[in-house]
């Protein structure tokens, strides 16, 4: 074969993330390249638009994995998924744009989904048609999936790959078919570097890499694949002869720390399946916790064996040629194998995520009002009550019982406002128990764009008053924990309202904040009424594919009704407990009353004594039933799902809440689908980038976390690590020009982080490496010194540098201490400067960081 022509593709990145953790169809698009173009928008993928009558995208899809479309219909769809997934104004503009400045040159797309954005997978993005016609079924035209939260690890193919060949057909496994056609092709290409192992079941493969002289560079794989309700595996042979079907993460296993780089799956249905983290085997290969391969080659449909061989002869020729880019190589061997369109998607490519695409990625922040939520249930009348009030007061809050539904009901009804033009601006914040009136006022500042934060309320009303503005602060219970709280609440909220006269502030509370001096206009939420609750518990029900029809005509039903009494949260929690075998409405209605017997009303559930005090006989048997509820949700989940539990528990240690990264490294490992699983009982949430609990699962966790005496050092350990790189991709930020969100993150975390330092400063430590601690020192630096955060500064520098020390850090110690002489030159101690610096040179003499050299070296003469 003659030797390619280098082009070079222009780089284009699509990131795909949904814009909730309850809002899995509605995915948020950001399209952009080098040159600084760039759009973004929503997409649902439960309105896929038909492509004629009576053909819709399904059935497409369907014939498309067998082969049986032909080229006006794959004309058709390619135009219609463009169409689909640009019909916004601002990704179509940015697309021409990208178009413009490619000009000639073929693209190179990277998608990079984010977390919970596997509803996307499916899509297949190869048969992109757009004014120039298909995108990639052009040469040097290329396609990755690549995963945001994985390490970027850009693949390097070598000279002399060793490969090995796995096959199995098990009789019983699906149709018979010849592995010679793909035996032969890797034969004539790596002869005696090749290694086969024929008719394999899960243990040859095992053995064959525990005995290999040296890792495989390459492993090709041919077997049925197939999944089961959750996952994805291949058919390889059984102990029996029959055939044995392998889970994802089981074959991934067999290969961790084996050395692999590339994969070539030849197996039908194992790419990405379903909806759910890492179901595929494609994904697990790849993930580093998993296979850990670097790049893998996978199928979604079915491949005629012989042609697929003629696909992979080409792929790994171009390999072997020099083509260092496997989506380049895969895109070509696709066009020149099959010659006709059928090809484009059925091989598709899995990657790690680029490396200035994982490093420089910003974190979303949604100044206004977060997407509206799928649970939400209408209450026109109390909604119509709730934006009048708004309209016609200026403090406005929005009270009912833990769960009952304020949160959405006061979002939605901003929203409605905004979209009528109601106020130029509005400002979402939810509080948390770790949120101080100063760090709120912090917040607040940085979206109105100060880098230093206000003085005081006063000065803050000033900027909220530049312009018309609604604030929105959910949870604000969580501002007045007790009376003194209150009292300085209430105080910073009379500021803002007497210096911003076209303020108007919207909370959703527990109980209201009284003794404003502008009045404040109170509308209680009642449960919903029967109607509502059971349209509400029908929906839940069908979403999850367990609805039965037959079921609202049996006592149990009402029963069941009654014990919910009117509140969303309990139907929430209970209809997702359907799924199990042999679940109806009679005996989860006896569990529920089993259990509401046993329930306490305890006063932590509701947050202050003197509010429990004044509910009534009605809401104190409604909060039995909520807490009857949370006991059969968590019932369910440990005996389903012992890990879920374990961690629903131990994030319980975070009550403000956790960065997505964060969260997903205290679930354990990166690839856990314990947070998978909180998310589908809806005893998690994950909105703008953060984890969390719905109240009052927050309340229930931290009370069961007690009972237990669950350990939390575990955690605490995960998360000061997670951290580490969470704060360094903060201040990556900074040179970004986003400098303002990545203050308001830092802000939001700050007091989590400071409560870790405190954690690993009292505890001694036999490790020795890098310290997280020092690094999350080094990382804030820039971050406190901008937001002037002193104390916090000092805090972490100091206990950074004693942590490296006690670890042999040498590199964390050295930048603590040039941290810690910086801070001394900002507070104007000149004596305390020269010493840290002093100190900090000969340890950076001695690892030979010569930047870190010559930063003392420039200090030390400054002085």
């Amino acid at each position: 074969m003659k030797r390619f022509d280098r082009i070079r593709p222009y780089p284009v990145f699509l990131r795909a993330e949904p814009e909730a953790s309850y809002l899995p169809n509605r995915i948020h698009l950001s399209l952009s390249d080098d040159a600084g173009n760039q759009g973004g928008a929503t997409i649902d993928l439960n309105q896929t638009p038909p492509l004629k009558k009576k053909y819709g995208w399904g059935s497409f899809v369907r014939d498309y994995q067998k082969l049986n479309v032909g080229e006006p219909d794959l004309i058709r769809f390619g135009r219609g998924l463009f169409d689909y997934c640009f019909s916004d104004t601002s990704l179509r503009e940015a697309w021409r744009a990208i178009r413009r400045v490619a000009g000639k040159r073929p693209l190179a797309l990277t998608v990079l989904f984010g977390h919970r954005a596997e509803r996307m997978f499916s899509l297949p993005l190869e048969l992109l048609y757009d004014e120039d016609g298909f995108v990639f079924a052009k040469p040097h035209a290329s396609l990755k999936r690549a995963f945001a939260g994985m390490p970027p690890e850009p693949y390097a193919p070598p000279k002399t790959p060793r490969v090995l060949f796995v096959w199995a057909c098990p009789e019983g496994a699906g149709d018979s078919f010849d592995p010679a056609p793909h035996q032969q092709v890797l034969a004539d290409l790596f002869q005696d570097r090749l290694t086969v192992c024929p008719k394999a079941s899960l243990a040859d493969i095992e053995a064959v890499l525990d005995s290999a002289p040296a890792p495989f560079d390459w492993v090709h794989a041919l077997a049925h694949g197939d999944r089961d309700e959750l996952f994805g595996g291949v058919a390889l042979e059984g102990p029996g002869g029959g055939p044995d079907f392998v889970e994802a993460g089981r074959l991934a296993q067999a290969f961790q720390g084996k050395g692999g780089k590339l994969a070539f799956l030849c197996s039908c249905k194992t790419a990405l399946t379903g909806d759910r983290l890492l179901s595929g085997v494609g994904q697990r290969l790849l993930y580093p916790t998993g296979g850990g391969f670097q790049a893998v080659v996978a199928t979604q449909a079915n491949l005629p064996v012989a042609q697929s061989a003629d696909m992979a002869r080409l792929f790994y020729q171009l390999l072997l040629e020099g083509e260092s880019d496997p989506a380049e190589a895969l895109a070509r061997a696709r066009i020149r194998a099959y010659r006709d369109a059928n090809a484009w998607s059925v091989p598709i490519l899995l990657t790690r995520p680029p490396r200035q695409t994982a490093d420089t990625a910003p974190l979303r922040r949604d100044w206004g009002l977060p997407a509206k939520s799928e649970t939400f249930q209408e209450r026109p009348e109390l909604m119509s009550q709730i934006i009048a009030a708004v309209r016609g007061s200026r403090l406005v809050s929005v009270v009912g019982l833990p769960g009952i539904g304020k949160t959405e009901l006061g979002k939605e009804a901003s929203r409605r406002l905004m979209a009528d033009g109601f106020r130029d601006r509005a400002f979402y914040h939810v509080a948390d128990p770790t949120l101080t009136a100063e760090r709120l006022r912090a917040i607040i500042g940085t979206w109105l764009g100060w880098v230093q934060p206000p003085e005081d309320d006063a000065v803050l009303a000033k900027g909220l008053g530049e312009r018309p503005t609604l604030l929105v602060l959910d949870n604000a219970e969580d501002m007045m924990a007790d009376a003194d709280d209150q009292h300085r609440f209430r105080r910073q909220l009379n500021a803002w309202l007497a210096g911003a006269p076209d303020l108007r502030v919207l909370l959703t509370t527990r109980w209201p904040v009284s003794g404003t001096r502008v009045r404040e206009k109170a509308i209680r939420v009642p449960p919903m009424s029967q109607d509502d609750a059971e349209r509400l518990l029908v929906r839940e029900l069908e979403q999850a594919g367990v609805y039965n029809s037959a079921w609202p005509r049996e006592a149990a039903w009402r029963n069941l009704l009654a014990l919910l009494d009117g509140h969303p949260r309990s139907i929430w929690l209970v209809a997702h407990h359907f799924e199990g075998h042999g679940a109806t409405p009679a005996r989860i209605v006896k569990r529920l009353e089993t259990l509401k017997v046993d329930a306490v009303m305890d006063v932590s559930l509701i947050g202050r004594q003197d509010v429990e005090k004044g509910l009534s006989d009605e809401e104190r048997d409604r909060m039995l039933s909520l807490a009857a509820s949370m006991d059969f949700s968590y019932e369910v989940l440990q005996a389903r799902h012992p890990e879920a539990a374990r961690l629903f528990l131990g994030l319980s240690y975070f009550p403000a809440g956790l960065p997505n990264q964060v969260a997903e490294a205290v679930a354990g490992t990166s690839d856990s689908l314990a947070l998978e699983q909180l998310y589908r009982y809806s005893l998690l949430e994950s909105e703008q980038d953060v984890t969390y609990y719905p109240k009052p699962l927050k309340w229930y966790a931290e009370d069961r976390a007690k009972k237990t005496e669950l350990d939390h050092a575990p955690y605490f350990e995960r998360a000061l690590h997670a951290y580490a790189a969470y704060t360094a991709r903060c201040d990556g930020l900074l040179s970004k020009g986003t400098e303002l969100e990545a203050m308001a993150r830092w802000l939001r975390e700050e007091d989590t982080v400071m409560t870790l330092v405190k954690w690993r400063a009292g505890r001694e430590s036999n490790q020795s490496g890098a310290s997280a601690l020092a690094r999350i020192a080094a990382y804030s630096r820039n971050l406190l010194m901008l937001s002037d955060r002193l104390e916090v500064w000092r805090t972490l520098a100091d206990a950074g540098r004693q942590d490296a020390k006690r670890q042999d850090d040498a590199w964390g110690e050295a930048n603590c201490l040039k941290s810690l002489g910086d801070l001394a030159i900002r507070v104007d101690d000149l004596a305390a400067a020269q010493s840290h610096f002093q100190a900090a040179l000969p340890i950076f003499r001695a690892i030979e960081d010569r930047l870190g050299e010559a930063y003392c070296l420039k200090s030390l003469g400054d002085l």
